[in-house]
Formats: structure tokens, C-alpha cells, sequence
């Protein structure tokens, strides 16, 4: 667990593996691993993945070797990794969300891609279908659209006057369009208008919100992505002070005071994920590998959020909870 670490962390700064990786051991499989945002808000799932995938008889220093990057958010630098990644001739390449498999595609040639949550991977073209994806991509997806109904259905039972809500997403996310309309689509059948509030940076989030507030939205969601991740306690703070209640896309929002996540098990996922490492590594081709669905989700409440909101859970909606923050 320590080496394992170390590496995670060692390779935080820099934009390509140390010397000391490049000698690749005839006896050991390079499993690469480009991280799009930071060690300090993605290294535990690398840490949960490499743990899956020990089980499985693949072991670091053992048969397998981790090269791990981290593109601190920055779309140019991944695609750096990215290219220097390929020269180390890897046996796979990890990614996180199938976005990011994207943009890494046309720069790992035939090595196989892996992602640990997909939102739309067909739409995306990343694979034929999900049952036979057809190319040198896979991995585990979210359902997009019951997973927008889900969100919505909370906020409405949550809420039963609720008519708008604010969507908040990230300005160049290649999931943004499909999930904005799948979210208006859905919010139309349940009588709530959508607000559409693109950002991109940081400091977009006080203006975006204070428009939303302003619009009349009575809570706010976010597609997943890490700038949202890495800004969540703002958003949670914000949320609070324009009276919007808020529902995140994975657990740690709640954590750090949105009123409500509902999201899949992403730890979960990753060890979901290690499957798919084992088969590839044994020589199977992701082309013949379906796309799995994410098999765990979470409801997390945080009840302190909607004290400070003046909203009363119903019960109903705490029966559901996997966990409640009191």
C-alpha cells in the first residue's frame, strides 16, 4: 500500500514519468493511468483500484508496474501525458470518465482504454454499442438518464413546489449538451424548468449562482466533473447563501454541505474496473468486452444543509438514504 502511494504522489507534478519508469522490466505490464485532475482529489481510487486488482493475482513490482500522471484539470497537459504515455508503450491506459478516454484516443493508437464511469460512450463514438463496443475502449458507464430522473424525483419530493432548478456544467465537458437535455427533457415531464448556467472557471461560480438564485431556482444540480469536485465546499456555500438547495453528483458533496447527493459508488466502480484490467491483461480485447453499468449507488442527506435552509426531509425521502449527516 505504501509503494503504491508513493507512486501516486510521485508522479503528481510532473507532466512525464521519472528515469527511473522508463526501463520498463521485461517480467512486469506497464498499467498507465492518466488522472485529470489531482492525487489529492482522485489518488484514493487509483489506491482502490490497485487493491481490486492485487486480488485478481496482479501485483505492483510482482507482474505489473503503475505509471500514473496527474493533468491538474488542464486539457492541454492530458494530452500531453497522454502522447508521452504512448512512447512508454503501455499494456492499458486508465482513465476516469469516458470524456476523458476521448480526448486520449486519438493519441494512444491501439492501446487499450479503460474508463471507470461513462455517461454517454456510444454517443461519444468511443464504442459501437455497449454490449459490443467494436474498438480498443470499455469500461464501466452511469445510466444518464435515470440518473438526471432519480435527481429530479429528490429534489421534487424534497421540494413539492419546486419549478426551477439551475443545471451547472462545465463549458467545454463533452457530456454537457446530452446531459443538459436529457435534464431539461426530464424536468419538463415533472413540471420544473431547467436553468442552464455554464461555467468555466472558478470564479464563475458566485455570478452563475447568483443568476440562477435570481431566475427563480429553488435548488441547483451539476453534471459530474472534477472542477465541480475540486470547488464542491463552494458550491455547498453558495447553495446555502442563495437559498438554493443543492444535489451532487458523488458522495462528498453531501460530505461537505450539499443537502443531497444520489450518485454512483465511484470507489465501487473503480473496483468494478479491475475486472476489466484482469481480462485485458490476460489478452482479451476490449472490442469483445461490454460496457458494464455502475452495480452501486448511494443516497446521502445532509440534514445540518437543510436546517440551514429551513427544509424538512420528509421521511419518506430518509427511508431511502444510505447515509444521513446530522
Amino acid at each position: 500500500m505504501i509503494a503504491r502511494r508513493g507512486i501516486v504522489l510521485a508522479l503528481g507534478a510532473g507532466a512525464i514519468a521519472p528515469v527511473e519508469l522508463l526501463a520498463q522490466s521485461a517480467t512486469l505490464r506497464r498499467i498507465g493511468m492518466l488522472g485529470w485532475s489531482t492525487p489529492e482529489s482522485e489518488g484514493e481510487r487509483v489506491t482502490i483500484l490497485a487493491d481490486a486488482l492485487a486480488k485478481l493475482g496482479w501485483k505492483e513490482g510482482v507482474n505489473v508496474m503503475f505509471d500514473v500522471t496527474w493533468a491538474q484539470g488542464d486539457a492541454a497537459r492530458f494530452r500531453q501525458l497522454a502522447t508521452a504515455l504512448a512512447v512508454r508503450k503501455p499494456a492499458l491506459v486508465v482513465v476516469s470518465r469516458d470524456t476523458e478516454a476521448k480526448i486520449a484516443f486519438p493519441l494512444l493508437g491501439t492501446v487499450p482504454i479503460l474508463f471507470a464511469s461513462g455517461f454517454d460512450p456510444v454517443g461519444l463514438g468511443l464504442v459501437k454499442s455497449l454490449a459490443r463496443p467494436g474498438g480498443t475502449v470499455t469500461g464501466v458507464s452511469t445510466q444518464l438518464r435515470e440518473l438526471s430522473v432519480k435527481r429530479l424525483e429528490l429534489l421534487k419530493e424534497t421540494l413539492p413546489h419546486l419549478t426551477k432548478v439551475g443545471a451547472l456544467f462545465r463549458t467545454g465537458d463533452a457530456n454537457a449538451s446530452h446531459w443538459l437535455s436529457v435534464t431539461v427533457r426530464e424536468g419538463k415531464a415533472r413540471g420544473i424548468q431547467v436553468i442552464s448556467a455554464p461555467i468555466g472557471r472558478r470564479e464563475d461560480l458566485v455570478p452563475a449562482s447568483e443568476s440562477m438564485a435570481k431566475q427563480g431556482a429553488g435548488a441547483v444540480l451539476n453534471i459530474a466533473d472534477g472542477l465541480f469536485f475540486e470547488t464542491r465546499q463552494e458550491l455547498a456555500d453558495l447553495s446555502i447563501k442563495y437559498k438554493m438547495a443543492s444535489i451532487g453528483g458523488v458522495s462528498q458533496f453531501a460530505d461537505t454541505g450539499s443537502m443531497l447527493s444520489y450518485a454512483p459508488d465511484l470507489l465501487a466502480a473503480w473496483r468494478q474496473l479491475a475486472g476489466f484490467l484482469d481480462r485485458v491483461l490476460k489478452g482479451a480485447r476490449p472490442a469483445e468486452i461490454p460496457v458494464e453499468q455502475v452495480n452501486v449507488y448511494e443516497l446521502v442527506i445532509n440534514l445540518k444543509t437543510a436546517g440551514a435552509l429551513g427544509i424538512k426531509v420528509p421521511q419518506s425521502l430518509l427511508l431511502q438514504a444510505t447515509r444521513v449527516i446530522e
